[in-house]
């Protein structure tokens, strides 16, 4: 059984990217493993912000069944933000 005393680096990589999920824009989000109602209320509290947010302001969303599934959408909406001089991964 692993030491669990110290979080290994992805624990520590993965509490710093929840920590600074308020201060960080998302450019895009790929949920996994959501049930229905999960995806349910969700795609309800995203309508919301679209609303009333020119479309410039949206961040693409999708949801997929596994995490290896969700890394294309997220490379593909990188590139294309990339092509578009929209990168701003350097805020990270």
């Amino acid at each position: 059984m692993p030491d669990r005393a110290a979080p290994s680096r992805s624990d520590a990589e993965r509490f710093t990217s929840i920590s600074d999920l308020g201060r960080l824009p998302a450019q895009a989000v790929a949920i996994y493993g959501a049930s229905f109602q999960a995806r349910l209320v969700i795609n309800m509290a995203l309508l919301t912000p679209r609303l009333f947010i020119p479309k410039e302001g949206h961040s693409p969303v999708t949801f997929c069944a596994t995490q290896e599934e969700g890394r294309p959408f997220l490379a593909e909406t990188r590139a294309e933000r990339r092509r578009a001089g929209r990168d701003d991964d350097s805020q990270a």
